[in-house]
């Protein structure tokens, strides 16, 4: 069995060049895709909190004011959401 074991070892080759490099990019196009998989899940993190505040602001609004003023902030929303100009049509 030892002798099995360092036939093993003996037959192990080394990598050229070239191969370490492409392991060294491929380990660096790696941590690309971590980077960048991060970065979106922070962008779309901040945007909910972004999202949830302005929810929040027009829910404190609509209890102080009532709802007849809050026909502009609803205007906005319809805006925002379909990506165009609600007096527009």
């Amino acid at each position: 069995m030892a002798s099995t074991m360092s036939r093993a070892g003996s037959n192990r080759t080394q990598d050229t060049p070239a191969e370490r490099w492409s392991r060294l990019y491929a380990d660096v196009r790696a941590s690309y895709g971590r980077a960048s998989i991060q970065s979106a899940l922070l962008l779309n993190g901040g945007a909910s909190i972004a999202l949830l505040a302005f929810l929040g602001n027009l829910a404190i609004a609509q209890q102080s004011k009532g709802l007849g003023e809050l026909q502009h902030s609803r205007s906005i929303l319809r805006v925002l959401w379909s990506g165009r100009d609600v007096g527009r049509q």
